[in-house]
């Protein structure tokens, strides 16, 4: 990945491992808990997300832009836009999700839960078709 958008993008990917690192190694609260009241685990949880969330979407972004640029990438300039523009509608699904369950006595955690594993669904998508794409170059 070469130029200031391939380094972006590995800069951003470094970013999103140390967030997925942080979420996977710490519990989150119950959907409700008051900010004031959150766990230590929560709020490295939470940092984690911080991290990994918007690192994830400018890996994705820059990498794929300068992917996009290159000249071994022609045939995979729409796999490299139909990801990063999933990873990018998921985010926001998720967002949209958040801020109408957060705190839902109705099971709103659930839902956010499973929008939650649709947005890294998605980052898997990525991963898998770039892996697709080098395995065939």
């Amino acid at each position: 990945l070469a130029g200031w958008r391939g380094v972006v993008g590995m800069v951003a990917l470094a970013v999103a491992a140390i967030g997925a690192t942080l979420g996977g190694l710490f519990a989150m609260d119950p959907v409700g808990t008051p900010m004031d009241q959150a766990s230590t685990s929560a709020q490295l949880h939470n940092l984690g997300f911080m991290l990994g969330g918007p690192g994830t979407l400018l890996a994705i972004t820059f990498v794929n832009w300068a992917l996009a640029r290159s000249p071994t990438c022609n045939g995979a300039r729409g796999m490299l836009a139909a990801t990063a523009a999933f990873a990018w509608a998921a985010m926001v699904v998720f967002f949209i999700a958040v801020s109408m369950l957060m705190g839902d006595p109705q099971g709103g955690d659930m839902l956010i839960g499973v929008w939650n594993r649709v947005l890294v669904v998605s980052w898997v998508v990525w991963v898998v078709a770039l892996v697709l794409r080098v395995r065939r170059a």
